[in-house]
């Protein structure tokens, strides 16, 4: 018997995986839960960017455009959650981030890297594989 549990990658790019965040080579005091880039949420966002672009009517150089203003929402979409380990706050200045959209769009403003990291881990499937069960 060829079992493939062990490639199964949908389930947890659907639910969404915990990575901790690591910024400038160095891993920072928070987690970010995220969705796979192939998860339903990813794939109908990029069919829906997708048809946006198709019934815009634009020159090439706008396309481009419309398509780098939205990388902020390419990562919105794959953030799930945030949390610390000990339960404290995530803070920026005096602004305590929350799990919601706004704060996830402050905190990507205010830290930018962050968008890669979150792109780069969303995109590879292999974060994404099943956990085998523990007894």
């Amino acid at each position: 018997m060829a079992n493939l549990d062990c490639l199964v990658t949908k389930e947890n790019a659907d639910d969404g995986v915990w990575f901790r965040v690591v910024l400038y080579g160095k891993e920072q005091p928070f987690s970010v839960k995220l969705l796979g880039s192939d998860s339903d949420v990813g794939i109908n966002y990029a069919k829906e960017k997708l048809r946006k672009l198709k019934n815009k009517k634009t020159d090439e150089d706008e396309s481009l455009e419309v398509l780098f203003d939205t990388k902020d929402e390419d990562v919105l979409i794959r953030i799930c959650e945030l949390r610390t380990e000990d339960g404290e706050p995530i803070v920026i200045g005096d602004r305590e981030i929350k799990n919601t959209k706004e704060d996830y769009r402050f905190l990507i403003d205010k830290i930018p890297a962050i968008k890669e990291f979150v792109l780069e881990k969303s995109n590879e499937r292999k974060n994404f594989l099943l956990q085998k069960k523990k007894d």
